[in-house]
């Protein structure tokens, strides 16, 4: 029998992940026209993504769907977009 091995990885050591994130939104609504829109084109969601610790090695890629209705968001929620 051998005995067992621990292999302790340092965080620079992690292999790349890249996590795709599909966004609904209905930019055509009052409600979400102004914040919607800003966040998309200032890139806020992607500047505030965790980049540190155990994502210090992961890669984002955001995709923005706009949608003229709230259906197709809400069945993306159980089939995806």
């Amino acid at each position: 029998m051998r005995s067992p091995s621990f292999t302790l990885h340092s965080p620079g050591s992690r292999k790349p992940e890249t996590l795709t994130l599909d966004i609904g939104v209905q930019n055509l609504t009052i409600q979400a026209v102004t914040a919607g829109l800003i966040i998309q084109r200032l890139g806020l969601l992607e500047h505030f993504l965790l980049r540190n610790g155990q994502y210090s090695a992961t890669q984002y890629q955001v995709h923005w769907h706009d949608f003229a209705t709230g259906a197709p968001i809400a069945k993306g929620y159980t089939q995806g977009v």
